[in-house]
């Protein structure tokens, strides 16, 4: 790991320090003090093998589960990764008022609309990866011949199937191309506009919304993308909606579990919080059919890594993980500002702070692993910058407390 920390640029450093300052994950990096959830990513690693390949393979869901802090966000940042390196498409969507899980047409828009590759990290969505005149360049070869065969694809929606072709041959209107280029990419998309000029009679409205998603999955392994991850964030706000509607929630769920309404080649992975689990009135066991999937087992002392629901909760870091991090930090910070915090936040402090975050004696409002790194990472940035400044391992239950106000002060993060 040194080796790979080696490897970052200056502003890379200093751009993920900012973030762990901030209690924010950093989209790039975070393999790099990762600890402890080895065993998670090994089984979450056999799930993206599973999506590669020529033959259709069935799809499968995860749901991450945890406390604000737990990691969630982490490890939805190193799926994202994983499946980038395997050339699969992926899309992060946050469940909110405005993509609610009832509403599949809105859930698609959102997934069409930031769906990146490998080759565009940044720029997302599905009308930058199947530009006809810059198609992404993992599907580029043979980009024009494919694009001529979509209205003969098995198991593509028609109205998808119309749009496609002719976004991809770019079969428009010689009055105003680039308008009407713009407007077939957003209607892939998830727009809910009407194109009658294009010949596109059907708006995207809740009664496609599920079968656009499979149409989305069989276009993108045509042209050579072997499969899809999708990260769905924030599951938990379901809570807050009313009946009827976490009831609509929790059967997009069931169905997903259930593998009816999967695209094939797809992983989706949700995390949400415990309370999910734990409220009577609002959570999972309200849907007996959701529940009777997730319930936790409770007859094992040891945890099933395969299984789809992914409790965070029974897998605390121990003392060596969090030295692990701690350690992570500080070599990340060494490239970042180019000095050696060892000589000042020596290995001593961080296992004297290890053993207390580990020791889960202290009450926090965020976990412990959230409250260790940004300890871990304040405290360098000051050494960094006082000279007079040495921390003492003596104060660290105060260092502590003072970390997680400073988290709930700026709290932006799931």
């Amino acid at each position: 790991m040194p080796e790979a920390v080696n490897r970052l640029g200056s502003d890379e450093a200093q751009a993920i320090v900012r973030s762990l300052n901030d209690g924010v994950v950093p989209k790039e990096g975070a393999h790099l003090f990762t600890a402890g959830r080895e065993k998670w990513l090994k089984s979450l690693g056999r799930d993206l093998d599973n999506l590669s390949g020529d033959s259709p393979r069935g799809g499968r869901i995860r749901i991450i589960n945890g406390r604000n802090g737990d990691g969630k966000t982490h490890l939805m940042h190193l799926i994202r990764n994983m499946a980038l390196e395997a050339d699969l498409a992926v899309s992060y969507v946050v469940i909110s008022k405005d993509i609610p899980l009832f509403k599949s047409d809105r859930v698609y828009g959102a997934i069409g609309r930031s769906l990146i590759t490998n080759h565009h990290r940044e720029q997302g969505g599905l009308r930058a990866i199947l530009n006809p005149e810059a198609p992404d360049p993992a599907i580029a070869a043979n980009f024009n011949e494919r694009a001529e065969s979509i209205r003969k694809l098995p198991g593509l929606d028609a109205r998808f199937a119309t749009v496609l072709y002719k976004f991809c041959t770019q079969q428009v209107t010689n009055i105003d191309q680039d308008q009407d280029m713009m407007l077939l990419g957003a209607w892939l998309e998830g727009s809910h506009q009407q194109l009658p000029g294009l010949g596109v009679n059907t708006k995207i409205d809740q009664t496609i919304g599920n079968t656009l998603l499979k149409s989305l999955l069989v276009a993108l392994r045509h042209f050579g993308i072997p499969g899809l991850v999708i990260l769905i964030d924030e599951v938990e706000s379901i809570l807050s909606l009313s009946k009827k509607q976490r009831d609509d929630s929790y059967q997009t769920l069931r169905l997903l579990i259930d593998r009816e309404s999967m695209p094939g080649n797809t992983l989706v992975a949700a995390s949400t919080t415990p309370p999910m689990f734990t409220d009577a009135e609002k959570g999972i066991q309200t849907y007996p059919a959701l529940w009777s999937r997730l319930k936790p087992v409770g007859i094992s002392d040891y945890v099933n890594y395969n299984d789809t629901l992914m409790d965070l909760t029974r897998t605390p870091l121990q003392e060596a993980d969090f030295i692990t991090i701690g350690k992570r930090i500080r070599d990340i910070h060494r490239r970042a500002y180019e000095w050696n915090p060892a000589e000042r936040v020596d290995d001593s402090f961080l296992e004297k702070a290890a053993k207390i975050a580990a020791a889960g004696k202290l009450t926090f409002f965020f976990s412990p692993t959230r409250v260790f790194v940004k300890l871990i990472t304040f405290v360098l940035d000051l050494a960094e910058q006082n000279e007079e400044f040495s921390p003492s391992p003596d104060n660290l239950e105060d260092l502590f407390g003072q970390a997680d106000e400073s988290l709930q002060e700026n709290d932006t993060v799931p």
